[in-house]
């Protein structure tokens, strides 16, 4: 299953809004505190699962990329 998220966010908060391809569902969320933690627990619903974010070029949008990488140790 593929999951296509966009991401808009800001400094206090990410907002999420997803569409589930196979079932055809459309979700949104909040993730607040928007740091690296909050966005961690955010994405552990999406393990898994195929995903493809769009999101702007931000300084936050590295702590999201980074947050999708396994962990090094």
């Amino acid at each position: 299953m593929t999951i296509v998220m966009g991401l808009d966010q800001h400094r206090a908060q990410v907002t999420a809004d997803w569409l589930d391809t196979e079932t055809g569902e459309v979700s949104r969320a909040r993730v607040v505190p928007a740091d690296r933690l909050g966005v961690r627990r955010f994405l552990t619903r999406f393990a898994g699962q195929q995903l493809e974010v769009a999101l702007e070029a931000t300084t936050v949008a590295v702590v999201i990329a980074v947050q999708r990488q396994p962990d090094p140790l």
